[in-house]
């Protein structure tokens, strides 16, 4: 085919084959202004050429569009919401169906789950792990508070069990409980308590819920020595046994929230380096089962006074 350099623009070829046929349908690729034909041209000169020309050139175009870019790329769809239809310039004239709609991906339109826009993994940021913080002597700071702690409700329990050391044993603390209605109850309870927190909290063994069975028989035996030393709420007043049981309270409570530390069997559990939500149910079920403990075991109220 014979090649013909390209003029001026004719609007009578731009009329007669239009613009390509993937823009058709938009309205913004319309000619906004006509085109007036360079005067030192003539109609015969456009004849000549242009029926020749056009003719071969819409061929070849028509045959490559098709072929190549078109079979290509009109193809393929991407199905989108109707919420990313394209609107103004870019709406169809076709009606689509409720659900979705064939998007050329000429219009800039596409699926999110395109898989040539998908991050790859390779590209992405590469994870490290957190370094351990470092804890200094605060495990060690636990495990001694775990033995101090711990080994007192321990020596406690054994010393009523066993009558060691001159104690009047569960015979001796049923009789402090006589006021109660639960005495005989209360005088095997209590150090069955004070055994069951004593030795786990000793080992680091599912330390939560051996802190809260200490806040249970500390909150009970704090209230105990309180109700005993009839002063009631003059806290100036109470001897050294009402803060002794009440220090005692407030070492339980502050295990729950620490935990026991690396240096226990509880070593690998989250609790054990960082407690979290579980420390306030846990504290929340103790202090709860420590007031029915003793709504319905004393029946009494500790802070009156009676001296």
């Amino acid at each position: 085919m014979a090649k013909h350099k390209m003029h001026d623009a004719d609007p009578d070829d731009f009329d007669r084959y239009g613009p390509p046929a993937h823009h058709r349908h938009s309205t913004s690729y319309a000619p906004t202004e006509s085109f007036a034909a360079p005067a030192q041209y003539s109609n015969d000169y456009y004849d000549d050429y242009s029926d020749e020309y056009y003719a071969d050139y819409q061929s070849d175009y028509r045959s490559d569009y098709d072929g190549g870019y078109r079979g290509d790329y009109q193809q393929e769809y991407y199905a989108a919401p109707a919420s990313e239809m394209p609107t103004g310039a870019f709406a169809s004239t076709t009606a689509a169906p409720a659900s979705t709609m064939a998007i050329e991906r000429d219009y800039g339109v596409l699926a999110t789950d395109d898989p040539f826009y998908e991050v790859d993994d390779d590209l992405a940021e590469p994870e490290f792990d957190e370094p351990a913080p470092n804890r200094g002597t605060m495990d060690f700071g636990l495990l001694l508070l775990r033995l101090c702690f711990g080994g007192y409700l321990a020596i406690a329990s054994l010393t009523t069990f066993f009558r060691l050391g001159g104690s009047g044993g569960m015979n001796g603390l049923e009789v402090a409980f006589s006021a109660y209605p639960y005495a005989g109850a209360l005088s095997v309870v209590v150090p069955t308590l004070q055994l069951t927190a004593g030795v786990f909290l000793l080992l680091g063994l599912i330390t939560p819920v051996a802190a809260a069975v200490g806040i249970v028989v500390t909150s009970f035996m704090g209230l105990h020595a309180i109700a005993a030393s009839g002063q009631g709420l003059h806290f100036f007043a109470w001897d050294q046994s009402v803060w002794l049981s009440l220090l005692l309270f407030g070492i339980a409570l502050a295990l729950q929230f620490t935990g026991p530390g690396l240096y226990g069997i509880d070593a690998g559990r989250t609790w054990a380096r960082r407690p979290m939500e579980s420390s306030w149910i846990w504290a929340a079920a103790g202090l709860a089962i420590g007031a029915v403990l003793w709504w319905f075991g004393a029946s009494t109220n500790p802070f009156t006074a009676t001296g």
